[in-house]
């Protein structure tokens, strides 16, 4: 046997025993996360019967984000924050009416500790439990046990993991400077105290920039939302917008029209599920608010920045609030999904009911949900284009908005309480099927 073939038959060996070696590495990694799935999946979910949320929540979810923001960021010293049991259960009432029952949460306080459970639903009966202790620390943010399924980890390892995460996406240990703010806990019966130093030089340039690479990898892999594209259509709907400088009032087809004409062009060479997705959010952008350009990337370079030119007169049913409304959760719904978008709308409805706000609005929620059907239809598979059809030909905003009249507004937080309880009363239910009907009489929904 020549050398060459003592080579060659070597070449194989090593090459088989590298195969069996990255063989039994997968089957491990396998086992392992099967072993980890059996272990943290359940057949019943831990937290049940959440109540409904009420105006008063939507208050306390609004006082909880206000506190922790100041003194996280805007205190001159240390302060304590006090979060009340009730506010932290509501916080987590809005989650899980927002992702339409698929996150429950439920917080408990005592003297001794707080207990902190959540439950993730996979399936119907499939779920994923949760429970995390916070101990009482004069010092530090103290994690007790952690249990997960039937898996047990300890606090610390766990806070490392938190922190780890931090700086993986803030950078330079920031992960682990915004968690060691945190510089004691007290615990009572329906109450926690945070003692928190201020962060001043919290750097989140790292963060924006992941997440605008993660919206470019998304939008690209998903075909969802180039920018380039984007432009195209915010460059025609700024046009219109500077041609319409010093009217005093626009119905937003004056807008939709022209959009969608120019869509309907761009999908002969084109798929009209992204253009239409495309066209949605330059308006989104121009006639929405200009922040939701960040999370798509630089549209009005080498146009015009939208503040640049005055949207104000633009309306819908004759008002511009409702135009906003309808604007804004078409945005949401095409950048996340329904039962989240109807979360903000409606959670932003029940603070306007409580003290200071300007009462709860059916006509601004009907608007809401009249932006979120639109969005749906709109990027359907097998109504984009008679979408685009409709909305080329006609101009009339019933065709996709719904009648407001009789639709009751600026109700405070005690006529709300009268009147609907909450959110899940049959007579909150029935108003919400009365917009939702409503909604179907447009002509762009009748089949």
């Amino acid at each position: 046997m020549n050398m060459g073939k003592l080579l060659s038959i070597f070449r194989f060996l090593r090459a088989s025993r590298s195969l069996r070696v990255m063989a039994v590495l997968f089957l491990l990694l396998t086992a392992l996360l099967v072993g980890l799935l059996i272990a943290i999946v359940d057949t019943e979910p831990n937290v049940v019967d959440l109540p409904p949320g009420t105006v008063a929540d939507a208050a306390r979810v609004n006082q909880l984000v206000t506190s922790l923001s100041d003194a996280y960021f805007n205190a001159d010293g240390a302060r304590s924050v006090l979060l009340q049991q009730e506010e932290l259960n509501a916080a987590l009432a809005v989650l899980h009416r927002g992702s339409e029952g698929r996150v429950s949460g439920r917080v408990m306080m005592r003297a001794s500790g707080s207990e902190w459970a959540v439950t993730v639903s996979l399936t119907e009966h499939l779920f994923i439990n949760g429970v995390v202790a916070l101990l009482p620390s004069d010092h530090e943010l103290l994690i007790g046990r952690v249990q997960l399924g039937s898996l047990s980890l300890s606090g610390k390892r766990v806070m490392v993991l938190v922190e780890g995460l931090g700086d993986l996406l803030l950078g330079q240990q920031q992960g682990r400077v915004l968690m060691g703010a945190i510089r004691g806990t007290a615990m009572d019966e329906g109450a926690l105290t945070l003692m928190i130093e201020p962060v001043k030089a919290l750097d989140l340039s790292r963060l924006w920039g992941i997440m605008e690479r993660l919206n470019k990898f998304q939008n690209r892999a998903e075909l969802l939302a180039d920018p380039e594209v984007v432009q195209v259509y915010y460059a025609h709907l700024y046009g219109i917008a500077q041609r319409a400088q010093g009217r005093t009032s626009v119905s937003l087809s004056h807008y939709m029209t022209p959009l969608f004409q120019l869509a309907e062009l761009r999908s002969r060479v084109g798929d009209p599920v992204a253009e239409n997705h495309a066209a949605l959010l330059a308006m989104a952008i121009l006639l929405g608010h200009e922040r939701f350009e960040r999370l798509i990337g630089r549209v009005s370079d080498d146009v015009g920045r939208p503040s640049s030119v005055d949207t104000s007169h633009v309306v819908l049913a004759g008002r511009s609030d409702l135009r906003l409304h309808f604007v804004i959760s078409v945005a949401l719904r095409l950048m996340s999904d329904s039962g989240m978008s109807f979360a903000i709308g409606e959670l932003k409805e029940l603070m306007d009911a409580g003290e200071g706000g300007s009462g709860f609005s059916f006509a601004d929620l009907a608007a809401d949900r009249a932006g979120i059907r639109f969005a749906v239809w709109a990027t359907r598979k097998d109504q984009a284009e008679r979408v685009q059809q409709l909305l080329s030909q006609h101009t009339e905003e019933r065709l996709y908005f719904p009648s407001i009249l009789g639709l009751a507004e600026g109700i405070s937080d005690q006529r709300f309480e009268e009147a609907y309880q909450h959110v899940e009363s049959e007579a909150y239910r029935a108003m919400v099927e009365t917009m939702d009907r409503r909604i179907d009489e447009a002509l762009l929904y009748q089949r």
